[in-house]
């Protein structure tokens, strides 16, 4: 891949493209001036050894797929500067709560027409339907786009490293069928082992 790609990532990015809408993404994001800060090439590729930086690195990454209902992190690589990920984007669950507030409506009305105290069923019926709302609002903001996700990510690491680490912005492909995604997954694969021959191999450490 060519490091050029990298270097205009801030104009890759297609102003009126959903990042939110259903697919796979390629997605690749450096550390800041391509420091080597996140593990080292061993054995031809065959083992990368992990710093501190890219342990956490991986755990973070890994707890994606929980945070985020409709994302999956279908592979991932960390290099010794830069992070590829294949994410994808699934259908979007709606949640019912049709039901939920049926329920409460028809069970605050109930009580309202036996009971002889208007207000106290005004408050009840309010409290529900905040309640039942709540509830709702808080499954629906478990969704996430490509830029939510990254940023969240990288913010996640930045506050347990004590700073950040990274470049600004990240490069992202649109995967837009399976001979793309196998080689795209092929590229992750063999990254480590044609670590030397990488657009953006560079030895730069602390």
């Amino acid at each position: 891949m060519d490091a050029t790609e990298f270097r205009s990532r801030k104009t890759l990015r297609l102003i009126d493209f959903d990042y939110g809408a259903y697919g796979m993404y390629f997605v690749t994001f450096c550390t800041a001036e391509h420091m080597t800060l996140l593990g080292d090439i061993r054995h031809d590729g065959d083992e990368i050894a992990l710093t501190e930086y890219g342990e956490i690195t991986k755990r973070h990454i890994e707890k994606i797929d929980a945070r985020y209902k409709n994302i999956h992190i279908d592979k991932y690589c960390i290099m010794p500067n830069h992070v590829h990920m294949i994410i994808e984007i699934t259908e979007i669950k709606k949640v019912a709560n049709t039901s939920v507030n049926t329920s409460a409506n028809a069970s605050v009305n109930a009580s309202a027409n036996t009971s002889a105290n208007t207000s106290a069923n005004t408050s009840v019926n309010a409290s529900v339907n905040a309640s039942a709302n709540a509830s709702a609002n808080m499954s629906a903001n478990t969704s996430a786009d490509i830029p939510t996700v990254i940023r969240t990510l990288k913010t996640m690491i930045t506050r347990e490293c004590g700073g950040s680490i990274w470049q600004r912005s990240y490069y992202d492909h649109i995967i837009r069928n399976e001979s793309e995604y196998e080689k795209i997954w092929e590229y992750i694969d063999t990254n480590p082992i044609k670590w030397a021959n990488d657009e953006l191999y560079k030895v730069i450490t602390i």
